[in-house]
């Protein structure tokens, strides 16, 4: 207000709101929306000072429009609540960035690592939970992806040994042959078995190798019907008996009543044909090779058990891998009979594809057992 405009006026025209409650006002307080003389409003706020007798301790202000109200006490909160609302924003979008892309970069990194043949790369699990399974599943793919590449270089060297040695043997006996230095009939037979033998093991290697490919590619197809293994097993005994009988081997059968089994018979056979001339391989003149087919635990049994001199318990989770020996650890009875190497990881492959499994125990000095463990046919 300007100079004395509100001097005479009385404050008895105060418009009170009727929404309007003030609690802390005392008695003869005035408040409320007052009309000027000059026509303007105001709202006022008048309270006794009783150490003043009946003098007002007087406040007043102004009616705002309702575009200065809304500007006052809506539009500025607003602006201010949302500026900060954004700078708070940004702080976080920069910590949450900072937290996710730095590891996703080292991600890129160590992924054109890989793609580049470094397959020993590795990242540290950090960030978001989220963002640490996907560095953790990237560890486990770049370890995999390292084996197989090893698995890899492994079997091709294998591969190249395997057939180099056979096909050594071959050249030189036929060239033997050629120039004439095989000039005696036991000489000339003798180039003969040699390169009818090596060719064989090429050849037995080869199928092996497919064999594998097949199996661990899904393209092996499996002709399954109900069996009973103890006349498979039978089958196999029969089939290594002029072999047993010959290294002076002790080959026996124990069969006991088993429910039927899902399977395709020949796999069976190769299955357990290999174990048992395995079996065979390894354990001396005068030893003994058992074969045996019992039921257990809602399974049915297939046991190849031998008195070889046995495995040492270090090696014996290498046995199924490919082109893994036994020479280091047992000493071969039959030179001649030399294997691929494939024969056991073979038959693990042929017992999964069964749904079955294999497992192996051996004492270094008393033998090896060989048990393949196959479900029992469901009810037809």
């Amino acid at each position: 207000m300007e100079g004395d405009d509100w001097v005479g006026d009385a404050l008895t025209e105060v418009e009170r709101p009727q929404s309007l409650v003030m609690t802390d006002a005392g008695r003869g307080s005035v408040f409320g929306t007052f009309i000027h003389s000059a026509g303007s409003r105001w709202l006022v706020f008048a309270e006794p000072n009783p150490a003043l007798g009946r003098a007002l301790i007087f406040y007043t202000e102004s009616e705002p429009t309702p575009g200065e109200f809304f500007n006052d006490y809506f539009l500025r909160p607003l602006l201010f609540a949302g500026a900060l609302a954004f700078l708070l924003a940004v702080l976080l979008a920069v910590l949450v960035a900072r937290s996710v892309v730095r590891p996703l970069q080292n991600l890129a990194v160590a992924a054109g690592a890989v793609a580049r043949g470094d397959y020993d790369q590795r990242v540290p699990p950090r960030g978001p939970e989220e963002v640490r399974d996907v560095a953790e599943s990237f560890n486990r793919m770049s370890a995999q992806v390292n084996a197989t590449q090893t698995a890899q270089r492994d079997l091709v060297a294998n591969v190249s040994h395997d057939l180099k040695t056979p096909l050594t043997a071959i050249s030189g006996w036929s060239q033997a042959l050629l120039d004439g230095t095989a000039g005696t009939p036991d000489e000339q037979r003798r180039a003969a078995e040699t390169i009818f033998d090596e060719a064989g093991r090429m050849a037995r290697l080869v199928n092996d190798l497919l064999d594998l490919a097949r199996l661990e590619s899904g393209q092996f197809q499996l002709t399954q019907r109900f069996l009973d293994l103890g006349q498979v097993m039978a089958d196999v005994e029969r089939g290594l008996l002029p072999r047993a009988r010959d290294r002076e081997i002790d080959l026996s059968l124990d069969l006991s009543p088993t429910p039927p089994v899902l399977g395709d018979r020949d796999r069976l056979v190769q299955v357990f044909t290999n174990l048992a001339d395995n079996a065979l391989t390894y354990t001396p003149v005068g030893g003994r090779v058992g074969l045996a087919v019992r039921a257990a635990n809602g399974a049915v049994e297939g046991v190849v058990s031998d008195t070889g001199p046995g495995i040492p318990e270090e090696e014996l989770p290498r046995v199924f891998e490919r082109f893994y020996r036994l020479e280091k650890s047992r000493t071969r009875g039959d030179d001649n009979r030399r294997g691929s190497g494939l024969g056991l990881a073979i038959v693990e492959e042929l017992v999964h594809a069964h749904g079955g499994r294999v497992s192996v125990s051996s004492r270094v000095g008393q033998g090896t057992t060989f048990t393949v463990s196959l479900p029992t046919a469901p009810a037809e």
